[in-house]
């Protein structure tokens, strides 16, 4: 049963972040917290993460499948992003 609970948590969060544009770690840990009060902060910011990862790989998959990621750009990106 909390494995589902996890699980919907997780989908929902994600839809959310897909259509805002955002990851949606900022909702999942707040959510999690509320849920689950005895749980390990450390527990459910690595859940939030492991949510937050898989919607982005998601999405670049999909980006990529269309032909929409621009890897000249993103390679100028980390460049200066890594220190």
């Amino acid at each position: 049963m909390t494995f589902f609970l996890y699980l919907s948590a997780g989908f929902l969060v994600g839809l959310y972040g897909t259509m805002i544009g955002a990851g949606g770690g900022f909702v999942l840990v707040p959510f999690l917290l509320f849920l689950y009060p005895a749980k390990n902060t450390d527990f459910i910011t690595g859940v939030s993460l492991a949510v937050v990862f898989f919607n982005a790989l998601s999405g670049t998959i999909a980006y990529t499948r269309m032909r929409r990621v621009h890897y000249r750009s993103g390679l100028i990106f980390t460049s200066t992003a890594i220190p």
